[in-house]
């Protein structure tokens, strides 16, 4: 069930993967020598959510640290043939030869996840879909053969995808990411996502600023026309600046620019044309003025105003050319309220006040063959044939889980209509849940996406100790999942819970199990053999706690289980039980670990030595360490020292050693300090622990059974 409104925009099974989907390594490990062959805050918090997850020193972009790391992963793998490339199962060696192996993707196969911009090519019958992961996914129509195209390169915060010609006569595609700093801006490949290249020209959005929207016109030179915010250094302020590109993305060129506190950001512009079969006029609305984009110049001419409230937060603009006249949709919202207008037959009408923001800035579309026909994107989907007049839910969010085949998922990242061949009209509509297609203007709809779109947003998973054929797995918006049939083969995954979950831990083996939502911790007792999944939850207490808080195992009795909290006041560690009968109680452990608001010293990680269960170890939020060498009764702080920094979800990770007691690793945010570090002498002092490692954020680490290996979990991938 949805209990609140956030959700992650970009992640994946602790940083293994672009899909999001669950991975194996298969590997040969040998001596060296011997020659043996993974809903989003509001506008306003994200980007603090964003920066907390990585903490770097003032002045440094750990957004183009990780930017160039990935450039690097993609040219050390250009070598590699195309089929490797593709499906990822591609040979390479590690840890100065010491291991080799490939990875091999193991689901989840059935149960896809968010889809924020799509594009169809009618020639080929093949639909584009972008997730929201970085991913960029290619199927025919019908979903049966969907293949991942960028797996060796994340494009982040995909706003819009273009398929064009490109100057070979080929296909190019074009991606535009709103990401901040260098790694925003457009991409383009000519070889299908196998390489890609990034624009010339747009270097001070790139420095300073975001792009907003991107549009790509439908004349001879497919002219490529984007809004985006940046920084005017002679008027020595914020501004909006248009640009245009006539080589198909290669370099664009600033065209006119607008003063932020006078016109508003990107955000109060809009850009539209029909990209597919239109005239190439550009349409560009800045609040309630309407320019046509005069082609000779690339400069918006006045056309129109529409009488509308000029303090509208988010503008969106969309239509159809319907002979010579053209059809308009303006949607604009202020966060509680979105006010649709229509323009036909050259005057503007106001239609329609729906409750709430559209989902995204691809969340409103109008049919082609019939511009009465306009759907919007919000938590449900809605139509409408009247011309925005009056709107129904296609579906109510909650009717998925009983027939996701023809039923949306919650959430409506993108809405789109586009044409076949053979002239018949259709839409396709991303979700939270995959992608679906409507031939009758979304009075009904089937899921495309029910196998092989493996974009499904992993938070954590739990392999069982003693049957390797169950899995267990905690996502963003697709529940709660398990599976009996996991082995090195693409598995399909049963939601058993709705909305979102992370940490599953077992203090038996995982025969129970206890996992955690944002605002409760659940417990599934036999959750290995019982067909129904029965669970029980406990709310939180207190405050202090991340979104979704770290869990802990008890050592010695599965019913019980570690909070990092928490409690009535102060950060507490949380001991919950379970005493049967679907009751659980809490105790507030006595230690406070200082917590001083969200964040702030929230604890971010535990764990217990699996050699003496009276070593313990926390971490909070600020990278404060502690130890406690009495189960807990008594908790000593490393002096003089800040280790890696948390964010709201998976916090930090510690790792104890199952080989040595006292030896501790520690990881998180490394961009301007070591991502991992060690202690030999139970957190009194730690060493960095970085030669090799790239500067990035280190979700969690892990170690073989005789540490010899360590394996890191990045941003930027295994």
């Amino acid at each position: 069930m949805k209990k609140i409104s956030i959700c992650i925009l970009i992640l994946s099974t602790l940083g293994l993967s672009v899909y999001g989907g669950l991975i194996r390594a298969i590997t040969h490990l040998r001596e060296s020598g011997s020659g043996t062959e993974g809903d989003e805050p509001t506008n306003n918090g994200y980007a603090q959510y964003i920066e907390q997850m990585h903490r770097a020193a003032p002045g440094i972009s750990w957004r183009d640290i990780d930017h160039q790391t990935r450039l690097q992963l993609m040219r050390s793998h250009q070598h590699l043939p195309v089929p490797a490339l593709r499906s990822g199962y591609a040979w390479e060696t590690f840890a100065n030869g010491n291991l080799t192996g490939y990875w091999r993707e193991i689901g989840s196969n059935n149960i896809a996840g968010r889809i924020v911009a799509t594009d169809y090519d009618p020639t080929s019958n093949m639909v584009y879909a972008a997730s929201i992961s970085g991913s960029i996914w290619r199927s025919t129509l019908d979903g049966s053969n969907w293949e991942v195209l960028n797996d060796h390169f994340r494009i982040s915060k995909i706003r819009s995808l273009h398929l064009i010609p490109n100057n070979s006569g080929g296909t190019r595609l074009l991606v535009c990411s709103f990401e901040y700093g260098t790694t925003g801006g457009v991409y383009r490949s000519d070889d299908n996502g196998l390489t890609w290249q990034q624009n010339n020209g747009l270097e001070d959005i790139e420095n300073y600023g975001v792009v907003g929207r991107m549009v790509v016109a439908n004349d001879a030179n497919r002219t490529i026309y984007l809004i985006g915010d940046t920084w005017d250094f002679d008027d020595w302020g914020p501004v909006t600046r248009l640009y245009r590109s006539t080589d198909k993305g290669e370099n664009f060129t600033p065209m006119q620019t607008w003063r932020t506190d006078i016109d508003g950001s990107a955000m109060q512009f809009a850009l539209w044309t029909q990209e597919d079969g239109g005239s190439g006029v550009v349409w560009l609305l800045n609040r309630n003025k309407i320019y046509i984009i005069n082609p000779a110049t690339g400069l918006p001419d006045l056309h129109a105003t529409v009488s509308v409230a000029n303090n509208r937060e988010n503008i969106v603009l969309t239509g159809a050319e319907n002979g010579t006249n053209t059809v308009l949709y303006a949607a604009y919202s202020d966060g509680s309220t979105t006010d649709i207008y229509r323009r036909q037959s050259g005057a503007w009408t106001a239609r329609n006040s729906i409750s709430g923001n559209l989902f995204d800035l691809n969340s409103l579309v109008c049919g082609k063959s019939n511009t009465d026909r306009v759907y919007v994107g919000q938590v449900n989907a809605q139509r409408s044939s009247d011309g925005a007049s009056f709107f129904t839910n296609v579906n109510d969010w909650g009717e998925y889980y009983d027939n996701p085949s023809a039923k949306l998922h919650a959430d409506i990242p993108s809405i789109a209509t586009y044409m076949r061949s053979n002239g018949t009209e259709f839409n396709l509509i991303g979700t939270d849940g995959g992608l679906y297609i409507s031939d009758n203007n979304l009075t009904t709809v089937q899921n495309i996406s029910l196998a092989g779109l493996r974009n499904s947003q992993i938070y954590g998973f739990y392999s069982h100790a003693t049957q390797n054929n169950i899995l267990y797995a905690g996502t963003q918006d697709q529940g709660f999942q398990r599976t009996y049939t996991a082995n090195d083969d693409l598995t399909s995954f049963t939601q058993v819970i709705a909305g979102d979950y992370h940490h599953p831990v077992s203090g038996n083996g995982g025969a129970d199990l206890w996992a955690v939502y944002p605002g409760f911790a659940f417990f599934a007792p036999n959750a290995d053999t019982d067909p129904n999944f029965t669970w029980h939850s406990w709310d939180f207490v207190g405050s202090e706690y991340l979104w979704i808080p770290p869990l802990l195992a008890h050592p010695t009795q599965a019913d019980k289980v570690y909070v990092g909290g928490g409690g009535t006041s102060g950060a507490h560690i949380m001991e919950l039980s379970y005493n049967g009968g679907g009751n659980i109680t809490h105790t507030q452990l006595p230690y406070d670990f200082g917590g001083d608001g969200y964040l702030g010293n929230s604890i971010s990680a535990m764990a217990i030595s699996p050699l003496n269960p009276q070593y313990r170890y926390v971490m909070t939020g600020t990278g404060k360490f502690f130890y406690s060498i009495n189960g807990g009764n008594n908790w000593t702080q490393t002096a003089a020292f800040d280790g890696p920094e948390a964010f709201y979800l998976f916090g930090s990770a510690i790792l104890a050693s199952a080989e040595q007691l006292g030896r501790v690793y520690i990881a998180g945010s490394g961009y301007s300090n070591a991502p991992v570090y060690v202690s030999n002498d139970n957190g009194i002092a730690f060493m960095p622990m970085n030669n090799g490692l790239p500067n990035t954020l280190v979700s969690d680490i892990v170690a073989n059974e005789d540490e010899s290996l360590l394996f890191a979990a990045t941003d930027v991938g295994p």
